[in-house]
C-alpha cells in the first residue's frame, strides 16, 4: 500500500488524540507549520506557527508566531537573517489546576549554514535573541544542529524515508547562564522538494526539571 505524508499525517493525528487524559499531562505535543518562499532581490523569508501542549492536544501551554526575511550567500548554503516573534504563554501555577497567561516578544538575528556529508544533510544554526518579557528585557543565544539521513533511498529524493535528529543549546545573559537544551529524534519524509513532514521525539531539559513531547513538522517551500 502506498502512503502518502497527507496518511502520515493523519495516522499520527488520530494517535495523539487517544493520548489526551486529565490535565497536567507529563507527556506534550508540539504541532508546527514551517513555511518558506523566495521573495525579489533574493531575498528569503520564513513563518512558522507553533501549537505547544501540555498534553496530546487540548490544554494549550504556548502559541508561537515567528517569522523573518534572509539574504543568502554561497550558493545558498549560509543565510543571514533577522526576524521577529510574538509568544503567547499559558503556564500552570505552581501546585495548582490554574493557569497565568503571559506574552513575549523577540526580536532576533540568525546566520543559518547547510552542508551535506555524504548521504546525510546537516543544518547548523546560530540565533541571537531580544526578548522583551514581562519581567523585563533578557538576551539568548542559540546554538542548533540538526541532521538528516535517508534510508530509503542513496539521497533526499521524493518519496524518500529519513532519520532527523537535532539539538539546541539555549544561554541566556540573567541569572544562571544555562536556560535549557533541546534534543530531538524521530522520522521524516519528504514528499518533494517542497514538502517534508517530521514526527520526533523531543527531550526539554531545564535546570530544575526536564519534559517530553511529541513534535509534528510540517515543513512547505510555497
Amino acid at each position: 500500500m502506498k502512503i502518502t505524508i497527507f496518511k502520515c499525517l493523519f495516522i499520527v493525528f488520530v494517535f495523539t488524540c487517544q493520548l489526551t487524559h486529565a490535565q497536567p499531562a507529563k507527556f506534550g505535543n508540539w504541532m508546527v507549520y514551517n513555511g518558506t518562499v523566495n521573495l525579489p532581490y533574493k531575498l528569503i523569508s520564513t513563518g512558522e506557527i507553533h501549537l505547544r501542549n501540555y498534553n496530546a492536544i487540548g490544554d494549550i501551554q504556548q502559541l508561537l508566531l515567528r517569522g523573518n526575511i534572509g539574504y543568502p550567500l554561497a550558493n545558498n548554503n549560509h543565510i543571514m537573517s533577522i526576524g521577529f516573534a510574538y509568544i503567547y504563554n499559558e503556564d500552570y501555577i505552581d501546585n495548582t489546576d490554574f493557569k497565568k497567561a503571559s506574552q513575549e516578544n523577540r526580536i532576533f538575528e540568525q546566520y543559518l549554514y547547510k552542508f551535506k556529508y555524504k548521504k546525510a544533510v546537516l543544518l547548523n544554526r546560530w540565533r541571537l535573541e531580544q526578548r522583551f518579557l514581562a519581567t523585563g528585557q533578557q538576551l539568548r543565544l542559540r546554538g542548533f544542529l540538526s541532521i538528516n539521513y535517508p534510508i530509503s533511498r542513496d539521497k533526499m529524493d521524493p518519496k524518500t524515508w529519513y532519520f532527523s535528529s537535532s539539538n539546541e543549546l539555549f544561554l541566556k545573559n540573567t541569572g544562571e547562564l544555562f536556560d535549557r537544551n533541546r534534543f530531538a529524534i524521530g522520522i521524516g519524509f519528504q514528499q518533494n522538494k517542497n514538502l517534508k513532514l517530521e514526527i520526533c521525539l523531543l527531550n526539554q531539559s531545564l535546570s530544575t526539571n526536564y519534559r517530553n513531547q511529541l513534535n509534528i513538522v510540517l515543513f512547505h517551500n510555497l
